[in-house]
């Protein structure tokens, strides 16, 4: 199941102008409506029935005035203890009016065609990197950005966010990766085995994790009769790749894949779910993003990316990514 929650999204076209001196204050927020508005919508959905607008949490908010107008950005959230909190895709971010009526996916202007409310709202869009995920560093440069790359190798913009950061190495000090399986059931789970198993044995580290975003191919799930194939033959599938890439990776189990799977799940399989496990609490639900000195770039833009790596902090709207648990993804 796709883990966004699918509401009421429109896409409003309008041109931003400045607050005039003298404005009236801007009309508060309605929470109670909004929660309970949103509450209504959600409660639709067969896994949420009996949500109520008490349950939702406003996390985060901030008003922003567009010429008369005034509009809210905010961050809604479920207790972590919520069942479903996590599958339905929270915490949601997304703009409404102060009614908390209307819901805004997108707000353009139409001036620059760049996004007009959630960017200028750096304390509702951001997320945190969990403390609790160790990042692994694969690759050093000669510049000095801190980078925390978010992928999983099979999503198309984690592979071009991985060339890019392979061409802008003189900008960057070193690149640590974090795993972010979106469909573990293709294989990426293993392939993150894979290249911490690399990575902790000092084995071709950058030429393994190049492979693996790059010429690495994803497994179905199904075979051909379309029954479900078990996580080890699809593990299998992928290890088979590796082998005939890399034949000396494999070479302490003396090229059999099965003991070859068994090392990689005592090693390294437990603590990769964990971390994967704490990025989707944390709000990572999709890949790939960038984590450039401390600031969270979502989805690949490469114009955002160079100015980041410029050290430039302007907010822009998110780049193409895929959503977590789908092949679905934005372009």
């Amino acid at each position: 199941m796709n883990r966004s929650l699918i509401l009421i999204l429109a896409i409003v076209v309008l041109t931003t102008l400045p607050a005039r001196a003298g404005q009236a204050p801007a009309p508060a927020l309605n929470e109670t409506a909004l929660r309970d508005n949103l509450a209504g919508q959600i409660a639709q959905h067969p896994d949420m029935t009996g949500l109520k607008g008490s349950d939702l949490r406003i996390e985060a908010q901030h008003a922003i005035q567009v010429g008369k107008n005034t509009y809210y950005t905010v961050k809604i959230g479920l207790p972590e203890t919520h069942p479903n909190a996590v599958e339905l895709g929270f915490p949601m971010t997304f703009s409404t009016d102060p009614t908390g009526t209307l819901l805004f996916n997108s707000v353009i202007d139409l001036r620059n065609g760049k996004e007009a409310l959630l960017s200028q709202s750096p304390d509702v869009t951001q997320i945190e990197f969990p403390a609790s995920v160790t990042p692994s560093t694969f690759a050093s440069g000669t510049g000095k950005a801190d980078v925390i790359f978010i992928a999983d190798p099979f999503c198309p913009h984690c592979r071009k966010g991985y060339v890019f950061l392979s061409d802008h190495l003189n900008s960057i000090h070193r690149i640590r990766l974090a795993h972010n399986p979106l469909v573990p059931s293709n294989g990426s789970a293993i392939a993150a085995w894979v290249m911490e198993y690399a990575l902790k044995n000092s084995f071709q580290v950058r030429n393994v994790v190049e492979f693996s975003f790059s010429k690495l191919k994803p497994v179905s799930p199904l075979d051909e009769k379309g029954a479900r194939l078990s996580p080890e033959k699809v593990s299998m599938n992928i290890l088979a790749q590796y082998k005939k890439q890399f034949p000396q990776l494999f070479k302490s189990v003396n090229g059999d894949l099965g003991k070859a799977y068994e090392t990689l799940i005592n090693e390294h399989a437990q603590s990769q779910i964990e971390a994967h496990s704490q990025l989707i609490k944390a709000g990572f639900t999709f890949s790939p993003i960038f984590i450039i000195d401390g600031r969270v770039i979502k989805g690949m833009d490469k114009q955002t990316l160079v100015s980041a790596l410029d050290g430039n902090q302007e907010l822009s709207s998110n780049g193409a990514m895929c959503g977590d648990d789908t092949t679905d993804c934005s372009q």
